[in-house]
């Protein structure tokens, strides 16, 4: 075996152990994981869940992530805190806290009586390998499966951490709209797994801070767009807006005046922002009323 030969199968080598491993972000460091110390450290369960993409039920391997934040950042405040899970290939999914607590949910490792651990890309149309640990919600189809958040299941889970809040750099200021607000709030549930934004944000697409294309075309071309990628570049690999989402249309056009307002905002304007929590807690009081 000569030297690069040799090389190759240990770089591979060493990214399928890297793979193997969870790295969580705990408040006195980070501490790696893998499965067999998972195993060691919480209960292992089994959890059948509707799997949106394949349309069946489906028994996976894993354990509760209730339990592990719970074991790792015991004391967590849930109103402000949000979960950052990244994956291996820049995806980065932020989850509100409270979440895990009113929803089940478990790192998964293993489908049931099959060793082939994949599943089905229902946007790309393509078989994906889910790696070592896939992040599933213990849910029915008659209780919203159509609507589900596809972007707070990821795969490939590289690494574990809590956000105590969200940076000022994305928020609108307090004196912005509604629509805006809104928009904000429904960027950072669909959006923001994939890109940055102000260099906050997910890896797999580019900082709309920083990319000029969107910023040139009028609204109408940025809100289809958003819906449906697709339909103005068949190349595109982002995922439409979900499709059966309520008041679809009405998100995305607040998406789309929420982008609109943080172009305009300078490093002046970095002052008047709400709590995330504030901010939800605004809205929600105004649509009660």
């Amino acid at each position: 075996m000569n030297k690069l030969t040799f090389f190759f199968f240990l770089f591979t080598a060493l990214a399928y152990a890297n793979d193997d491993v969870i790295e969580f972000h705990t408040p006195i460091g980070v501490k790696k994981l893998n499965l067999e110390q998972l195993q060691k450290q919480f209960v292992e369960r089994e959890v059948s869940t509707y799997n949106l993409d394949t349309k069946r039920i489906e028994t996976f391997l894993g354990f509760s992530m209730d339990n592990i934040i719970h074991s790792f950042w015991s004391d967590v405040k849930e109103a402000n805190n949000f979960v950052q899970i990244e994956c291996h290939d820049g995806y980065i999914a932020y989850i509100e806290a409270k979440k895990f607590r009113t929803n089940r949910s478990y790192i998964a490792y293993k489908l049931k009586g099959n060793d082939n651990f994949v599943t089905i890309d229902g946007y790309q149309k393509k078989i994906v390998d889910l790696g070592r640990f896939y992040l599933v919600w213990k849910e029915s189809y008659k209780k919203g499966a159509d609507t589900r958040r596809r972007h707070h299941w990821p795969w490939s889970i590289k690494s574990i951490k809590i956000i105590n809040e969200l940076p000022d750099d994305i928020k609108p200021l307090k004196t912005a709209s509604d629509d805006v607000n809104w928009g904000y709030l429904n960027f950072v549930k669909q959006c923001l797994t994939c890109h940055k934004l102000n260099g906050f944000g997910g890896e797999v697409g580019p900082d709309l801070m920083l990319s000029e294309n969107w910023k040139k075309q009028d609204d109408k071309w940025l809100m289809q767009y958003i819906s449906d990628p697709k339909s103005l570049n068949k190349d595109s690999k982002m995922s439409r807006f979900p499709k059966y989402i309520d008041i679809r249309e009405v998100r995305i056009r607040n998406i789309s005046l929420y982008l609109r307002h943080l172009t305009g905002l300078g490093e002046d304007k970095k002052e008047g922002r709400f709590l995330h929590s504030e901010l939800e807690k605004i809205l929600e009081q105004k649509v009660q009323k």
